[in-house]
């Protein structure tokens, strides 16, 4: 079957990213499903807002010349749900900017989306990444778990977007959370 294509060394080049935070969560990704024996081609179920679309998730780099620069699993795990979820919020939404979030502000990203000839802050974008789910660990909890954290935020923007990306099926959550 044939679905959208969504390459992960398409990172590369995104807005307010350093090349080098691209190139980290590209490898990232591509290491985070070559660790679940998923090989370029492997198709991500995606649930949108209710929805569901799949893609199919390529890349050309070599995943076994990146075994010994990502021993972290959490930290490989959390940059490459990033990397993905940057690519889908990309694809699916008009957000084209993406800034780093301080510590504290309950989000990874801030979104910024163009209005006329400027940039506008319009949303946050909080992700979480999940090398393989179990019992205690799933999809739908972090979901859950999120969706308290970006209010953390709401006094700046009050639109979010939580993106949980589970590599081990693969398989991603993604949904837009606005408080009034």
């Amino acid at each position: 079957m044939n679905y959208p294509i969504l390459d992960l060394e398409s990172i590369k080049g995104v807005p307010f990213l350093s090349k080098s935070m691209c190139d980290w969560m590209m490898d990232c990704g591509i290491y985070s499903f070559h660790i679940q024996n998923h090989v370029s081609g492997v198709t991500l179920e995606v649930e949108i807002d209710g929805g569901k679309k799949d893609y199919t998730i390529i890349w050309t780099e070599d995943a076994h010349s990146l075994q010994k620069s990502m021993n972290d699993f959490n930290r490989t795990t959390d940059y490459g749900a990033m990397c993905v979820s940057i690519l889908l919020i990309l694809g699916l939404t008009e957000y084209t900017h993406f800034e780093t979030a301080h510590v504290g502000t309950g989000c990874d990203f801030w979104l910024y989306s163009p209005e006329g000839d400027e940039l506008e802050l319009t949303a946050k974008l909080e992700i979480s990444g999940i090398s393989k789910s179990s019992k205690t660990n799933k999809l739908d909890y972090r979901m859950t778990k999120k969706k308290k954290q970006v209010q953390k935020s709401d006094h700046l923007v009050k639109k979010a977007y939580i993106s949980i990306v589970e590599f081990g099926t693969p398989k991603a959550l993604l949904k837009r959370n606005e408080t009034k």
